[in-house]
């Protein structure tokens, strides 16, 4: 068949886009997985496998040279993707995509990526930047064609309307059983859902004493009904005599002192608490005995940040729970505009059951709780909140370039008297949360002091005179022009009239047009008149007693700040008359672009940082001799043409990000290139370049280094401090800088130093790494054998071949005087201890010692030993531990397949959570007397032995308890016949 014109355009559209993958292939692959709880993680497997398997379309393109290989995982499992989360792994994926090193990313579906805008937005906009592309289940889309980003975009609104309507189902689920009193809502610490038809958790409660809540006259006073494996649940206190008698004291302490501070202090250190400073806390909802309650400590942090203990036991005091109170919440649906449940979305059944205390006492315990006093923490109360800033606004970028303008509120720590920051909630939920140091309020004074100052108030002055004398004379010539004007317009009018008597209408309109044109001037010039008399008049008004009272308040402000600085928030109202708002954001590590905005309109900016930015000394110079022009030094600190500064910024910070890539170190941005140069002054003071000084590639030629290397090194102030020559950073480093840079120069100077060669020059610390010596060892082996140099750096030396561990004819010595029984030297080897380790995992010296011949010869002072052991087959089979596939074989059953076992442990912890049944005793009998077969095996990813069993999936899968019974029993003939139960 011929190709047509359309077949042929459709053929290189095809070639095109494969040729676009390929591209975004080669550049890098990232593959994101993604469930949103750690519960999710351990029990949705098959979502986990199935995102895993979108690999499964790059394969098919295998044939078109896109390598499957360079894929690289990223496992963000665990990680929810609402609003305002963190998500490391997906920071992770976005920062990769905007430094270049992926172009595809991989995913099932966008509810994957992201359930808000914010989040969606950024990695769209990455790759948009990149040119890059994301595959979601095998179809391409490219975030940089508008018609793709609108298919993303819908495809996401639809994954955020099914997961709200799988919230919505499942909370109005929940809110129908908690009406009917059978939902198990969360229980305050000391209180448990249990069955006293579980024999484990009635033996339990027998323990503690509480055999009483058994009873059926106490059982009888429980109205909820909650089911769970067939048996009914009730609340009782924690079968433990400690958590017990925790929340005993802890009642009775707060109704004694009404004081919650009081009841703290005990908790630290009253003999009668069970563990002083700490509070249980119980993970389980239900009656778990493999998880047992944690005593936490909650009273005192090491940190020295806000102490958590009180707002811990404040809510805890608070539950409803406590008081026998039934309390189910759903705040999903509580944030809907009309209620979706006919009964509302709140339960709330008092005397549902018998609690820890008395529902009378609940509100005595509130009473308690309003305590006005303020916590006390490190002996010092609360300082004032005396913040100086009247509104602070956050001046963030959204991805549509409008700022993001949210209020930050001051936040006061407890740990310092007075201390405060400024912060932002919804910031975090955009994406762009920070906060800024209390300190910012000495910067906006400066700033305002800065204005406020008598020489610039006497020339605002002089140029107010000024300008008022230029517009009055001003307005006397456009008067004048006005006059002539006037009269040029009446004649004209006079020599129309004329022209019209004489008939001469060519005249006529002539002189009509010219009047049109002189009354069009004298319009404009009765304008620019208006205006001028304007100016005077407000010029006027500012009389000689106003100007002397605007220079006095150049000299009365900082006095006048000074005072209110004593008086809580007097200095937020004296600047609150000065400055309408203050907008910040941050410029990197540690610094900020303020801006003040005062009523006028006028703005003035400033970058600031709070400490002197940790930027090292060549880069704070590169960036000050590249973007030191659009920074002004005049006290104030702007930037000036913001656009170009920043597009130069950006360009730069990528220079340098792709040069100190080898050092590890934080991506650099434009915007914290901007501040390390506005806010350090002192990188112009860089010392004058001498003869002495060189280039990073005349160091490279001199020192055989790679001039990357060397790049990397001389940017992160490995080298010094730079200096300038021609535009050109140049460095002098010393031996010291030289030899902790780079190991090769190190190793060289050693090597000339001792004569040793530099393939045997060793450094003492990969020495302890291979050997597992401690320091004290391995510096008196290197002492007494060989000896230790040092480079410039003060790093320690030694040569490998004098070492007595590592030398290669140690072994031969020693076999030439004996050979140990048992060494075959036909069918065996001999191998170090840390080889046959490596070789046969999970084994340890005492079993090599009990199965075959183990050599311990000593080797010099200070007990250095190496210890060799001899592998042959027979060994080999004796010590190893096999496999689960190995230990099938051995059975010699071919009915039998790895699927059809199971780890014993867990397993029977599965059993207990779903049917409470069977105990470990009933298991081991019925493995002892043979209804179970029971294979040991190594565990996958352990050097450990583990137990599995033979499980049919009939019993797997059981929602019967008697099927598991019958099991146990040996009823069922499932243990025997493998094969017939899959058939």
């Amino acid at each position: 068949m011929i190709p047509t014109h359309d077949d042929h355009e459709w053929s290189q559209a095809l070639d095109n886009a494969f040729g676009r993958l390929r591209t975004c292939a080669g550049v890098g692959v990232g593959h994101l997985i993604r469930v949103s709880t750690a519960l999710q993680r351990k029990r949705s497997i098959g979502s986990q496998k199935f995102q895993k398997l979108q690999v499964r379309h790059l394969a098919h393109l295998a044939g078109y040279g896109i390598d499957v290989n360079r894929v690289r995982l990223y496992d963000a499992t665990g990680e929810s993707a609402r609003a305002g989360a963190r998500r490391p792994v997906f920071r992770k994926l976005v920062e990769d995509i905007r430094n270049g090193e992926i172009a595809l990313v991989i995913v099932t579906d966008v509810d994957r990526i992201a359930r808000n805008d914010p989040d969606a937005e950024q990695i769209f906009s990455a790759l948009q930047a990149v040119g890059g592309l994301i595959m979601i289940n095998g179809e391409l889309y490219d975030p940089g064609n508008h018609i793709h980003r609108m298919i993303l975009g819908i495809r996401g609104v639809i994954a955020r309307f099914e997961n709200d309507q799988r919230v919505f189902r499942c909370m109005t689920a929940k809110l129908a059983r908690a009406h009917d009193l059978e939902f198990p809502v969360p229980l305050a610490t000391g209180l448990i859902w249990g069955s006293p038809d579980d024999p484990e958790f009635c033996k339990k409660m027998e323990e503690a004493g509480l055999q009483d809540r058994l009873s059926q006259t106490s059982l009888d006073l429980h109205r909820t009904g909650v089911m769970r494996n067939g048996r009914r649940l009730f609340v009782f206190p924690y079968p433990d005599r400690d958590v017990v008698r925790a929340t005993q004291l802890a009642f009775e302490w707060l109704l004694e002192t009404k004081d919650l501070g009081a009841v703290l202090e005990r908790i630290a250190s009253h003999p009668e608490w069970p563990h002083p400073g700490k509070f249980p806390v119980i993970r389980s909802r239900w009656f778990d005995p493999e998880s047992p309650p944690e005593w936490r400590v909650i009273v005192g942090r090491a940190d020295g940040k806000d102490d958590l203990a009180r707002n811990h036991m404040y809510s805890w005091f608070r539950r409803p729970s406590l008081y026998g109170t039934y309390a189910f919440r759903s705040p999903a649906l509580g944030k809907l505009p009309h209620s979706p449940h006919p009964r509302g979305s709140e339960v709330w059944v008092d005397h549902a059951f018998p609690g820890l205390a008395s529902p009378e006492d609940r509100p005595l315990v509130l009473e308690a709780l309003k305590n006005p006093l303020r916590p006390r923490i490190r002996g010092e109360w609360r300082g004032p909140r005396n913040h100086w800033i009247p509104i602070i606004r956050c001046a963030c970028f959204l991805p549509d370039g409008s700022i993001c303008g949210h209020k930050l509120s001051p936040l006061y720590t407890s740990a310092r008297a007075g201390r405060h920051r400024y912060r932002s909630i919804p910031c975090d939920a955009r994406g762009h949360g920070f906060s800024v140091p209390g300190d910012i309020d000495n910067v906006v004074l400066d700033l305002v002091l800065t204005v406020f100052t008598r020489e610039r108030l006497e020339h605002e002055l002089s140029r107010i005179r000024v300008d008022q004398g230029r517009d009055a004379h001003r307005a006397k010539e456009i008067e004048a022009d006005l006059a002539k004007l006037q009269a040029k317009v009446t004649w004209c009018d006079d020599q129309a009239f004329e022209a019209k008597h004489r008939g001469d209408f060519r005249d006529m309109e002539f002189y009509n047009r010219r009047r049109r044109e002189l009354q069009e001037q004298i319009g404009e010039l009765a304008r620019e008149l208006r205006r001028a008399r304007a100016a005077v008049e407000q010029a006027a008004r500012v009389t000689e007693r106003e100007c002397t009272a605007i220079l006095d308040l150049a000299t009365d402000l900082p006095a006048l700040i000074k005072r209110a600085r004593h008086i809580e928030g007097k200095v937020r109202e004296l600047l609150a008359e000065i400055i309408r708002c203050v907008y910040v954001r941050p410029l990197g590590t540690y610094t900020y672009h303020v801006e003040a905005e005062f009523h006028s309109g006028e703005r003035l900016a400033q970058l600031w940082s709070s400490i002197r930015v940790p930027s090292p000394q060549p880069i704070g110079l590169l960036a000050w001799h590249r973007l030191g022009r659009w920074i002004v030094p005049n006290g104030i600190a702007t930037v000036q043409d913001e656009e170009e500064a920043r597009a130069t910024a950006n360009a730069l910070a990528n220079d340098i990000t792709g040069a100190v890539r080898l050092r590890h170190t934080a991506a650099w941005t434009g915007d914290r290139l901007l501040g390390a140069a506005a806010s350090r002054p002192d990188w112009r003071k860089a010392p004058r370049p001498t003869r002495h000084h060189e280039t990073t590639e005349e160091l490279a030629s001199r020192l055989g280094v790679p001039e990357q290397d060397v790049t990397a090194a001389a940017l992160c102030g490995e080298l010094g401090d730079a200096s300038l020559r021609n535009d050109t950073l140049v460095f002098r480093p010393n031996d010291r800088q030289l030899h902790r840079a780079f190991k090769s120069v190190a190793l060289r100077s050693v090597a000339e130093k001792t004569g040793w060669p530099e393939d045997e020059i060793l450094l003492l610390e990969d020495l302890r790494r291979e050997t597992g010596w401690s320091w004290e060892r391995v510096t008196s082996a290197a002492r007494w054998f060989a000896g230790i140099a040092r480079d410039a750096a003060g790093r320690r030396y030694t040569r490998r071949s004098s070492i007595p561990i590592l030398a290669p004819g140690e072994l031969d010595e020693i076999l030439e005087r004996s050979i140990p029984p048992g060494a075959d030297r036909k069918n065996g080897r001999w191998v170090t201890y840390a080889q046959a380790s490596k070789e046969l995992p999970g084994v340890n010296i005492g079993t090599f010692e009990s199965h075959t011949a183990v050599i311990r010869p000593g080797a010099g002072p200070n007990g250095i030993k190496t210890a060799y052991v001899w592998l042959d087959p027979q060994v080999v089979e004796r010590v190893y531990k096999p496999t689960l596939e190995e230990a099938i074989t051995r059975l010699g059953r071919d009915d039998l397949r790895p699927d059809d076992f199971v780890l014993r442990e867990p397993f029977l912890a599965q059993l207990r959570r779903r049917f409470g049944y069977p105990s470990r005793p009933i298991w081991m009998r019925a493995a002892g007397a043979g209804r179970i077969l029971e294979v040991r095996a190594r565990a996958p990813g352990r050097r450990t032995l583990a137990i599995y069993a033979f499980v049919p999936p009939a019993v797997r899968n059981a929602t019967d308890i008697e099927v598991v019974r019958a099991f146990i029993r040996g009823d069922l003939a499932l243990a025997s016949n493998g094969a017939e139960d899959r058939d």
